[in-house]
C-alpha cells in the first residue's frame, strides 16, 4: 500500500464515520470505482483507522468525559443498594447518561456479533453495499422529516437506549451507516437535534472500541502493510473524524440531516451503474 492510498483511504474512513454516510461501505465502494485492488489484509487496515476516529471522539468530547466519568464512578458506590441508586440515577444525568451509552452495547452484542462471518461475506458484494446505501439514504432522510422533538439529553429513557441501540445493530452491514442509523432513530424518539447527535457519537466509543478489541489479533496484521502508510491512515482520519463531527452536529441542528441521504442515492446509483457497464 502507497501512503497516497493510506493517505486517502484515511480521509474516507474519518469523514464517513460520522457522517451519515456509512464509512464502511465507502471502504467498499471507493477502491471499487477507482480500479484499486482489495488489500491482502484489508479488515486490519480498516480496524486501524476505526481506532483513529476513536481518537477524534475522545478529543472532540475531551470536556465531557471528566464529568461523565467521575458521575458514573460515583454511581458505583450505590450498586448494591437499590433505593440509593435509583436515587443516583434520578439525580445524576450524568451517571445516567453514561449508562445508558452502556446498555446500548447490550442489542450489538446479542444480535450483531454472532453475524460477523455473515457479515464480512456480504462485505464483497459491491452491489450488496451499493443497495445498503440507498437503504442508508432512506432512513436518515425519513429521520430528518421527524425530527421536531424537543427531549433533552437528560430526558433519555432507558427504552431511548435500547432502541437506538438496535438501530446502530443496523451499522454492522456495509453500506448501512452506524451513525445514520442512530441519528435517525433519535430523532424517531423524540430527541432534540442536539441531543439526538450527542448521545449518537457518545454511544459509538465503546461500540468502535468493542470492535477494535475483538479485532486485535487482525491488527497485529498491519505490519505486512509497511508503518508509514498505517501511520499516514491513523493521523488523517483521526483528523478527518474531528471535521466530520463538527460538520454533522451544524447539519443536524440546522435541519439539513437530508443532504446526506441525497449523497447515499447519488453515490449507491452510480456504483450500481458502474458495475452494470462493467458487467
Amino acid at each position: 500500500m502507497s501512503s497516497v492510498q493510506a493517505f486517502f483511504l484515511g480521509l474516507v474512513q474519518g469523514l464517513t464515520e460520522f457522517l451519515p454516510v456509512s464509512s464502511s461501505g465507502h471502504l467498499v465502494v471507493v477502491p471499487y470505482l477507482f480500479g484499486w485492488e482489495r488489500l491482502e489484509h484489508q479488515v486490519a487496515f480498516d480496524v486501524l483507522l476505526h481506532v483513529g476516529t476513536l481518537v477524534s471522539l475522545g478529543l472532540y468530547f475531551r470536556r465531557e468525559w471528566g464529568t461523565l466519568i467521575r458521575a458514573w464512578g460515583r454511581s458505583w458506590r450505590h450498586l448494591l443498594s437499590r433505593a440509593a441508586f435509583a436515587q443516583q440515577w434520578r439525580e445524576s444525568a450524568e451517571a445516567r447518561l453514561v449508562w445508558l451509552v452502556l446498555l446500548t452495547l447490550l442489542p450489538l452484542g446479542l444480535l450483531a456479533a454472532p453475524l460477523r462471518n455473515w457479515v464480512l461475506s456480504l462485505s464483497r458484494n459491491v452491489a450488496w453495499v451499493a443497495s445498503c446505501l440507498l437503504v442508508t439514504g432512506l432512513l436518515v432522510w425519513g429521520g430528518e422529516r421527524k425530527g421536531k422533538g424537543q427531549r433533552t439529553w437528560r430526558q433519555i429513557t432507558v427504552a431511548d437506549a435500547l432502541l437506538i441501540g438496535l438501530a446502530q445493530c443496523l451499522g454492522v452491514l456495509h453500506g448501512i451507516s452506524r451513525s445514520g442509523m442512530t441519528l435517525a432513530a433519535g430523532l424517531w424518539r423524540g430527541l432534540d437535534r442536539e441531543a439526538a447527535p450527542r448521545f449518537a457519537f457518545l454511544m459509538s466509543v465503546p461500540a468502535i472500541a468493542a470492535a477494535a478489541v475483538a479485532e486485535v489479533p487482525e491488527l497485529a496484521q498491519t505490519n505486512s502493510l509497511g508503518w508509514l502508510p498505517c501511520i499516514v491512515g491513523f493521523i488523517v482520519a483521526a483528523a478527518a473524524g474531528y471535521f466530520a463531527l463538527r460538520v454533522v452536529f451544524r447539519f443536524v441542528q440546522a435541519g439539513k440531516l437530508s443532504y446526506f441521504a441525497y449523497y447515499c442515492w447519488a453515490l449507491g446509483l452510480i456504483t450500481l451503474l458502474v458495475l452494470g457497464l462493467r458487467g
